[in-house]
């Protein structure tokens, strides 16, 4: 546990030990849902569910791009008699 650590140990290497031995430790969602036989709905949270409905919600709009002429297209710009003689 590396809060336990961090509060426990005034020992940095410790604490460094007991955080690489947690990201090592750590299980991809669908894993567990796996191991479990339960699907991944099943295990998350109804807000987490949400959340990842509206992104693919958003994923599935398309986005209207430039073509490439009018994106090479120069803007015109306004320019002064004095500003001219540059």
């Amino acid at each position: 546990d590396i809060l336990g650590k961090s509060l426990g140990a005034p020992n940095a290497i410790n604490t460094a030990r007991a955080t690489i031995d947690c990201l090592k430790k750590l299980k991809l969602g669908e894993e567990v849902a796996r191991a479990r036989g339960k699907n991944l709905e099943d295990l998350l949270p109804k807000g987490v569910l949400a959340v990842l409905a509206e992104q693919e919600q958003a994923q599935a709009v398309p986005i209207e791009e430039e073509s490439p002429a009018e994106a090479a297209e120069p803007e015109a710009v306004a320019v002064s008699e004095g500003e001219a003689s540059a």
